[in-house]
């Protein structure tokens, strides 16, 4: 015991006491015990992934890098252990007044241990199972009680840890076809998390509390991504908005250089025109333009922002294109004309295709036409500078626009120009073919693809440039119920080598299952398989759903149970072929479920629990839970139905107005209206929801059934219309009219409800009403009604129903001719009535029967 002791000796003369005498002196002795112990921290890690088992690191370059030390690579070649024990012995021999921290065989070590399993995990790319461990290692480290100078090198670590977690997380690589796997998706948002682990703890010290902007460059990269292959997919969770919002609030740090740490001393940021772009682009497909402008503010604001460009505009007028709002187009090209932006070929064809999709084709064609050759038109745009000629993509957008609107003339019209000016492509014919097809025009359709085919060969050209139109003229002729030409067309194809691809067979087996040609159908997805194409869920989700829908035109209710068991035996081959359904799949055969007669909800909720168990969809789906709602609604089991609707963390509207007609439909208004309080009065901080003229029609309309709940029924009309700022519709407006002409007897109408008939009819006028269809139900109120809303002294009722002449013929013909084109007054009461029914009518039940309206029924159904 005493040789080692002596052999230390020389180690010994300094401790890790803090001199008390000379206030330097520890400052002086405190930082360079902080380097010895940094040093000693990186070299008994690299010892340490030396001795572990199975451990492939191995080779690990540690540099001094003023003051600090760096782990700066790690690769799979194996290092010797001897020679490394030999390096940790020298590296400990040579450090001046070192005494062996204690800290290294307790906290550190924990963390450590979590660490060298966190970097095999990394190396055998289990990124899922390594977050987990990194969780672990947060969790200790910011529980555990050290002294500043441990904590230093522990944050130095922890820091290398967690970027080489994000590394790993973010690595998209140069494909964006690996963002469409869920595990390459799982591991973005995981990445994410690590990144918010990092800035939520209180444990690190500056700076490793805060992100690299290289991290954060990377983070914003991938999220990005992520979120546009969601969007592509058709994400009904809102994934892809969560994405969005993360991409923009990691925008905003990189911008303000709150938690970010520069890599350089300048206080600019690294971000350049392509990311703004990119996040802008995201949102607008997204449709989401009120977070777009945001961006486009934060790029304004930052004087290290690049300015806007002719880029950023043309995605502007995409989004609002694709929502329709031709205001804020027209308000675009006034921002970008005073912002002195030059036109470009792009930018005019974003703005014609923005047009085309707000159907504002007049606008889209003058444009068209001051780009076309050795045109006379001035510009109506940008007339401070000439207008760019017009290339293949300017004629294509222009044929989409026609086609658009079915007008095959001016197609065709435009065709001729192109072929004149040799401007002729893939697109044109199936652009040209799509606006036959839109106008019914199903010859000239297939005259224009026998005349337009491209010759090419499948071995140099496997995928056919024309195989869309074909696609979209064999999906009009199934819809037509052409089935013989629809397969002539599919035979047609193979003979001018046009290969048919998986939407070309979905949709030929699809126009087979809708006419009841199941044998067919099963036949030709066997064809399908065989020729190398696998189906996708949309295959599997058509032809289930045509299967379903085959028997809408029967009124045998086994028909319908037969058809279910036909999808479900659809459903089962495909996943045994190894189709995943998506949800939408799913929603069809459990909301059919719920319409046989009995319902069969029991089998349908034994089949989302094993699909769910299974993995094959996601917990809790919403368009998933909202079939099983409304399938609970059909057979009476609200219980259930609620049930469902708890699984749920944040309902979506649709889900909600759905189980808001189930409670209706069941008597169980007081349900229905706890749960409207709840979702949409309460002021909750994790999300807020608003309600739409929906909800409140099948609120209003169920609790107008009984006079007693009228004042129910009119505050909430009054909250609709003062609170939310919801315009009825015409729906709801006829609901409101029939009920109180069904409850408001002669002599009893109240102040209240003479208010409330005013404003409704006042709220109707701003409607877009067809012919005397707001005349006609004008009248209908006055004839009952205006004697009685003379005498309650109400305001304005002479403007808004006297002044509606009798229309004779309107009274001669009766109430039969009403028809807004929505479902109206619905069956009212049976003609069978006992005598004592019949003595229990009032004047008003006499004046509807009288007048036709308990026989109009539109087949429109609220609930």
């Amino acid at each position: 015991m005493n040789e080692p002791t002596q052999t230390r000796k020389p180690l010994k003369t300094a401790t890790y006491i803090r001199p008390r005498t000379n206030k330097q002196l520890s400052t002086t002795t405190g930082l360079k015990r902080n380097r010895l112990l940094q040093s000693a921290v990186m070299v008994y890690l690299v010892a340490s992934m030396q001795f572990s088992p199975g451990n492939s690191l191995i080779k690990v370059g540690i540099f001094r890098k003023s003051p600090k030390f760096i782990l700066l690579y790690q690769t799979s070649s194996r290092i010797n252990n001897k020679q490394t024990i030999r390096g940790v012995s020298k590296t400990i021999a040579t450090e001046e007044s070192f005494q062996e921290p204690p800290f290294v065989s307790a906290n550190f070590s924990r963390i450590q241990r979590l660490g060298i399993r966190l970097t095999g995990q990394l190396q055998q790319q289990n990124v899922l199972e390594a977050y987990p461990t990194l969780q672990e290692l947060m969790r200790i480290f910011d529980q555990i009680q050290i002294r500043d100078d441990e904590r230093i090198s522990i944050s130095e670590y922890v820091d290398a840890t967690i970027q080489a977690f994000a590394r790993k997380s973010f690595s998209t690589g140069d494909s964006d076809g690996t963002l469409h796997d869920k595990n390459t998706q799982r591991r973005i948002v995981l990445g994410s998390k690590a990144i918010y682990l990092q800035l939520q703890s209180t444990a690190l010290v500056p700076p490793y509390n805060a992100v690299p902007e290289s991290t954060l460059l990377a983070a914003l990269r991938a999220i990005t991504q992520l979120s546009e292959a969601q969007i592509n997919n058709g994400d009904e969770n809102g994934e892809e908005l969560r994405s969005l919002e993360l991409s923009f609030r990691i925008l905003q740090r990189l911008l303000t250089g709150v938690g970010v740490r520069r890599q350089t001393s300048s206080r600019s940021s690294a971000l350049s025109e392509k990311d703004f772009n990119m996040v802008l682009n995201a949102f607008s497909n997204a449709g989401k333009m009120d977070m777009a402008h945001r961006i486009v503010a934060l790029q304004e604001r930052t004087p290290t922002a690049p300015q806007l460009s002719k880029v950023t505009y043309s995605i502007l007028l995409k989004g609002y294109g694709r929502i329709g709002d031709v205001n804020h187009i027209d308000w675009l090209v006034r921002s970008a004309e005073k912002n002195g932006i030059v036109p470009d070929t792009i930018l005019l064809n974003s703005l014609i295709d923005a047009y085309i999709n707000c159907n504002a084709l007049d606008k889209a064609r003058v444009i068209f036409e001051q780009m076309e050759p050795d045109t006379t038109v001035q510009p109506s745009v940008f007339i401070a500078h000439p207008s760019p000629r017009a290339n293949l993509r300017t004629y294509n957008i222009m044929m989409k626009g026609f086609a658009k609107i079915g007008d095959t003339d001016s197609a065709l019209q435009l065709a001729a120009k192109m072929k004149q000016q040799r401007k002729w492509d893939s697109v044109t014919t199936n652009t040209l073919v799509h606006a036959a097809v839109a106008a019914k025009n199903l010859d000239m359709a297939e005259d224009i693809l026998m005349e337009r085919t491209f010759k090419i060969n499948d071995k140099d050209y496997p995928q056919h440039p024309n195989v869309e139109a074909y696609t979209e003229l064999l999906d009009a002729y199934g819809k037509d119920g052409q089935l013989d030409k629809a397969a002539r067309l599919f035979e047609c194809m193979k003979e001018r080598s046009v290969q048919p691809n998986e939407f070309t067979y979905t949709c030929f087996i699809a126009a087979l299952a809708r006419h009841g040609k199941i044998d067919q159908a099963k036949r030709v997805l066997a064809l399908m398989i065989s020729s190398g194409l696998r189906p996708t869920s949309i295959t599997c989700s058509a032809f289930i759903s045509a299967i379903i829908a085959s028997s809408e035109a029967s009124e045998d209710p086994d028909i319908l149970d037969s058809k279910v068991d036909e999808g479900c035996s659809i459903l089962r081959i495909l996943m045994k072929s190894g189709i995943r359904p998506n949800t939408a799949t799913v929603a069809t055969l459990v909301e059919a479920m719920g319409r046989c007669q009995p319902p069969r909800v029991s089998e349908a909720l034994v089949l989302v629990d094993k699909l769910e168990n299974d993995r094959i969809i996601p917990d809790a789906s919403p368009k998933v839970t909202t079939a099983v709602i409304r399938a609970c609604g059909s057979a009476g089991d609200i219980g259930a139905a609620l049930d469902a609707l708890r699984r749920l963390e944040k309902p979506d509207l649709v889900a909600l107005n759905a189980f808001l007609a189930v409670s209706c439909k069941c008597n169980c208004e007081s349900t229905a209206l706890q749960v409207f309080d709840f979702h949409f009065r309460q002021k909750r901080s994790f999300y807020r929801i608003a309600p739409d003229v929906i909800t409140f029609s099948t609120l209003i309309s169920s609790l107008m059934k009984s006079r007693t709940s009228l004042p129910k029924a009119t505050k909430l009309y009054f909250e609709m219309r003062e609170q939310e700022k919801i315009l009825p519709d015409k729906t709801l407006i006829d609901i409101i009219l029939k009920a109180m002409l069904r409850h408001a007897p002669s002599g009893s109408l109240t102040k209240n409800e003479a208010v409330f008939i005013t404003r409704v009819l006042q709220d109707a006028e701003l409607l877009a009403w067809d012919t005397d269809q707001l005349g006609r139900r004008k009248r209908a109120v006055q004839n009952v009604f205006a004697d009685l809303l003379r005498d309650n002294c109400i305001k304005g009722l002479d403007r808004t129903v006297s002044s509606v002449n009798e229309d004779d013929l309107f009274q001669r013909k009766g109430w039969n001719k009403v028809d807004s084109g929505f479902s109206l007054w619905g069956r009212g009461r049976s003609n069978a009535k006992s005598p004592a029914e019949a003595k229990r009518d009032t004047p008003v039940d006499t004046f509807l029967s009288k007048h036709g309206w308990n026989d109009v029924d539109s087949g429109f159904r609220i609930l």
